[in-house]
């Protein structure tokens, strides 16, 4: 290296600061650059999961202690221009109709949207609003079910 100047010997190329760089830089490559730092995160964040980019927050089985009802979903895949997971669910052993529901889910826009089958083999498919305790680790999700005959919220919390 040649220290007067900073840079290896015999080459012809000024080195540059980082803040001399985005000196001559438009806001547009800036825009740029800062997108592409996102995704660069976003890209390791997936790695760091497996190499997909699954959300497995809502993943786990999750239970209703006032109705004994469980539910048990699975990690959020791509699916076109949405996500969607696996869904089941049981209805309570003290309840007097029994049921049973597999298909999928997706959340959007605080909506929680199943379509599958029951026990016996009819389609299903239901959507209520859908509110967590904490976007980022969540320990309990709250259906606010509202329909003509009542208005009421379901707590289900992880097992």
């Amino acid at each position: 290296m040649d220290a007067k100047t900073e840079k290896p010997a015999g080459m012809n190329v000024p080195t540059h600061t980082k803040t001399n760089m985005r000196a001559g830089m438009s806001s547009g490559t800036k825009l740029l650059l800062a997108a592409a730092a996102v995704m660069g995160g976003l890209y390791f964040w997936n790695q760091q999961q497996g190499g997909s980019v699954s959300d497995c927050r809502y993943a786990g089985t999750w239970f209703d202690s006032q109705t004994g009802e469980t539910m048990t979903l699975g990690c959020l895949r791509p699916v076109g221009a949405h996500y969607e997971g696996s869904y089941e669910f049981h209805s309570g052993s003290g309840e007097s109709i029994t049921m049973s529901l597999n298909g999928g889910y997706k959340i959007e826009n605080g909506q929680f949207s199943m379509r599958g089958k029951d026990q016996y083999d009819l389609d299903k498919a239901f959507s209520v609003e859908m509110m967590v305790n904490n976007q980022d680790a969540p320990s309990e999700i709250i259906f606010n079910h509202h329909n003509v005959f009542d208005q009421s919220q379901q707590i289900f919390r992880r097992q």
